[in-house]
């Protein structure tokens, strides 16, 4: 693909949206196609931010140090946060699948070789201005935030992790209630649930799982994932402790996964997804449709495109 169809590509995104024919051509000189691998790492924590990432097709996440995390489908630009700071990148941008991406040489950007002044302004505005509103979406999904809106698609709430606070015992089917809604959250958009939370949205706290320490709940947790879910979806899956109401609660972060989980129970295997606030199995006869819809449906378009080429 030449440069002038990279160019043409980028401008429909808001950040260039606003040059003009002319500013348009000077980025050819400053944009390249880049083709990577599923799992392969872009950058990380203190690489030099020298590039944008336009993602033309595919899907990449960047994940920060504290568990928070940014989902990047086509159409979506990544980089701007680093590249305004200068001197290091603020998380780790990793493929989720095999992507292809336009990189924006962000140096150069700033170079009147390459670029004019009026031009990088522009730019820059649309980047500063993209900045300031993730921050003010970061403050609207903090733990706080989502648990005091209450439940919903993407996120829900539980008591606790295995303890049935009826008997007061270790309860298998409280387990289940909780894998079932990841497994839930990886087959549909991703999502976010708090243990030590109860369906009011009042904070429980931990103490009553009754794990020793913090590192024997999260070692408890990954096992469950491993062994009921599997080892593959661990990445898609972040954990954190948090106090809330001055109470510890367990943040469990789920990104949507790119190929179909199952939660296995006494050797049966359950497909769940998210409809609204709920948590649905999927009967048998629909999972294939389902699958084929929200998974495959990519894969599909980019046959019959290859297909149209030849």
């Amino acid at each position: 693909m030449d440069k002038k169809q990279l160019v043409k590509i980028i401008s429909e995104h808001d950040v260039f949206s606003d040059l003009n024919k002319t500013e348009l051509e000077t980025l050819e000189k400053i944009v390249e196609f880049v083709s990577v691998e599923k799992d392969e790492i872009l950058f990380t924590v203190g690489n030099r931010p020298n590039f944008l990432y336009f993602v033309k097709k595919g899907s990449l996440t960047l994940f920060f140090p504290n568990n928070d995390f940014v989902h990047l489908e086509e159409g979506e630009m990544i980089g701007e946060l680093g590249l305004l700071n200068g001197d290091f990148r603020l998380g780790t941008l990793r493929a989720q699948e095999e992507s292809n991406l336009i990189r924006v040489c962000g140096t150069k950007l700033f170079q009147t070789d390459f670029i004019a002044p009026s031009t990088s302004i522009k730019i820059i505005r649309k980047l500063g201005k993209r900045v300031t509103n993730y921050f003010r979406s970061s403050q609207d999904i903090s733990s706080s935030e989502m648990i005091v809106s209450g439940e919903s698609d993407s996120v829900e709430f539980k008591s606790t992790l295995r303890m049935n606070t009826h008997t007061n015992k270790k309860d298998k089917n409280i387990e289940f209630a909780i894998l079932k809604t990841i497994v839930a959250f990886l087959n549909t958009e991703g999502g976010h649930l708090f243990v030590g939370v109860n369906d009011e949205g009042e904070a429980l706290g931990l103490e009553i799982d009754k794990f020793a320490n913090h590192d024997k709940l999260m070692l408890h947790f990954t096992n469950l994932v491993k062994n009921k879910i599997g080892s593959l979806y661990l990445k898609y899956i972040h954990t954190s402790i948090e106090l809330f109401e001055g109470k510890e609660i367990f943040r469990i972060d789920c990104l949507p996964a790119s190929h179909p989980a199952y939660l296995l129970d006494d050797n049966d295997d359950f497909f769940f997804i998210r409809t609204g606030p709920a948590t649905t199995k999927l009967r048998t006869s629909k999972i294939y449709d389902y699958i084929l819809d929200r998974f495959e449906s990519k894969l599909i378009t980019v046959r019959k495109e290859e297909e149209h080429s030849d």
